[in-house]
């Protein structure tokens, strides 16, 4: 398909969310997700709730945090910049191409596509999920502390 490209979501633009239903709902699902385990990658929630997850590019060797988790989609151009537009990119996340496996027809492939990553220069929390997962997390906030409840 020409125009098209690979983009890596795993926030809000995952299938069941609000962002997705607004500005996927045309584009075509490829699979479930992952980044690859070759590359180190920390998924932070922010400070609002933990309702919006920012993934940054640390080195964490002695770590051993997860893959990210997310779904792939095959995007037009206008998706494309309506992507970039949510992101805020460059000036907020920086879309970037990296590996990932898909899992698509029965089996796990490499493919490349565009992530959104956080700057870890403007990053400004410091929840990390620990899963790698944004579903994973139920998050509940009275205004004066934040609650995680990771579900396993």
């Amino acid at each position: 398909m020409a125009n098209t490209h690979n983009v890596f979501v795993y926030g809000t633009l995952r299938p069941g969310y609000g962002n997705n239903h607004r500005l996927l709902r045309n584009a075509v699902h490829i699979g479930p997700a992952c980044t690859s385990p070759a590359d180190d990658f920390t998924m932070y929630l922010s400070h609002l709730g933990g309702g919006i997850p920012f993934v940054v590019r640390e080195n964490y060797d002695s770590l051993n945090l997860p893959v990210i988790s997310g779904d792939l989609y095959q995007v037009n151009n206008e998706e494309l910049v309506a992507l970039d537009s949510l992101e805020g990119h460059p000036n907020w996340y920086c879309r970037e191409e990296i590996n990932i496996r898909v899992k698509t027809g029965g089996k796990s492939i490499t493919a490349t596509a565009w992530i959104y990553l956080m700057p870890k220069s403007i990053l400004d929390s410091n929840i990390v999920n620990t899963t790698g997962d944004f579903k994973d997390i139920r998050t509940f906030s009275d205004n004066s502390h934040i609650t995680l409840n990771i579900t396993q």
